[in-house]
């Protein structure tokens, strides 16, 4: 199941837990995806070398790209991406070496456990 919030305010948005987002657009549109299920993993990973917007989208089409992978979330200032995907189709492994394929570093990465009840 899929949520659709408009956002036209500012001010800070704070979540429970890591909810994975697309944003889309500079209307503050974001799509939630709660379809997270068993043979999902979630990763942070984090990237050196991206220095603007170009970087962030770059990132994202290539990783998109990869087979399995559900939603990709890169953050320039924070320099890190938040990556789903089906652990049973496509691998870490396999997404660290696109990152690093399209000219940047992965420092390292961090599995994101769901929170139970």
């Amino acid at each position: 199941m899929k949520y659709s919030i408009n956002i036209f305010l500012t001010g800070l948005l704070v979540f429970s837990n890591l909810i994975p987002i697309s944003v889309t657009g500079s209307t503050g549109y974001f799509q939630f995806d709660d379809t997270l299920k068993q043979d999902t993993t979630r990763i942070k990973v984090y990237i050196d070398g991206m220095s603007c917007e170009r970087c962030v989208q770059k990132i994202e089409k290539k990783v998109s790209a990869v087979e399995g992978v559900r939603t990709v979330n890169v953050f320039l200032q924070e320099k890190y991406a938040i990556i789903v995907f089906d652990n049973k189709i496509s691998t870490i492994k396999e997404i660290i070496s696109k990152i690093e394929a399209s000219g940047y570093v992965v420092n390292r990465h961090e599995v994101i456990l769901n929170k139970k009840g």
